[in-house]
């Protein structure tokens, strides 16, 4: 019968002692069970979160704000005609538009800057005959869009259209706008921005946190530019046309880190 080997004791000089644990013998009535070592570590610093703990986050949207006076402007000025036939009602209606686009060129704006926005020719309709609806004449209609960049001249623009056209004038609206909006959206943007930031710190205060980094941001533009006030005043001659000042929005979407307070 196999015998363990007994350890030799060791020298008696050494400082420290150490166990030697030698392995189990070859007995077939023992077992034995190989343990891993072991070793104590440390570390400094807050330790990582779990894994799916999620980061404390402060998510904001807020809107910034720019206003300008309008350096442009777009009219949209048409003429209807009512004929007994439709070949009559376009060729009157022909010759009113070749009037008022010598009257725009003598005017100084330049052909570049009109389009036109629609032409239409339907018939009217006047009670009926038999049950069937009857067809006492035809409407032709046009309207174009004209560019004015000098705003002095846009009230004498319309006097003239009227005295050109007659009762066929037809003004379907105004649209100011600012030919150069860029230094306007950088102004309503760096607004946005201060806003959304002062949202997150409020936030952060209320729910005892400490606001930290800057994750992500995103800017949208909300739409064209706005008229919301007027500046008063109005053209030397003609009609009085005051161009206001217009307002354009950007909204700032953030997210920021935020820890324990």
């Amino acid at each position: 019968m196999n015998r363990c080997a007994r350890p030799r004791p060791l020298a008696a000089g050494l400082a420290a002692a150490l166990l030697v644990v030698t392995a189990g013998c070859n007995d077939d009535s023992s077992s034995t069970t190989d343990a891993a070592p072991t070793t104590a570590s440390s570390t400094s610093g807050p330790s990582a979160p779990a894994d799916g703990d999620e980061p404390i986050t402060i998510t904001v949207s807020a809107t910034g704000h720019a206003h300008g006076q309008p350096d442009s402007l777009t009219m949209m000025i048409g003429a209807e005609i009512i004929s007994p036939s439709v070949s009559e009602a376009l060729s009157t209606l022909s010759s009113k538009l070749t009037a008022l686009l010598g009257f725009l060129a003598d005017s100084g704006i330049p052909g570049e800057d009109i389009q036109t926005a629609w032409l239409s020719t339907y018939p009217i309709y006047d009670g009926s005959i038999n049950g069937s609806p009857r067809i006492s004449g035809y409407q032709a209609s046009v309207s174009l869009n004209v560019q004015v960049s000098d705003l002095d001249t846009a009230g004498t623009l319309i006097d003239g259209a009227t005295f050109v056209l007659g009762d066929a004038l037809r003004l379907q609206g105004l649209s100011w706008t600012i030919a150069d909006s860029d230094p306007l959206l950088a102004t309503a943007r760096a607004d946005g921005v201060e806003r959304a930031r002062r949202q997150a710190e409020q936030i952060a205060e209320a729910a005892g946190l400490e606001l930290g980094e800057l994750r992500s941001i995103s800017a949208n533009i909300d739409g064209s530019m706005l008229p919301y006030a007027t500046a008063g005043g109005g053209d030397a001659e003609g009609i009085p046309l005051s161009p206001g000042n217009q307002l354009v929005t950007v909204t700032i979407r953030a997210e920021y880190t935020a820890t324990p307070g």
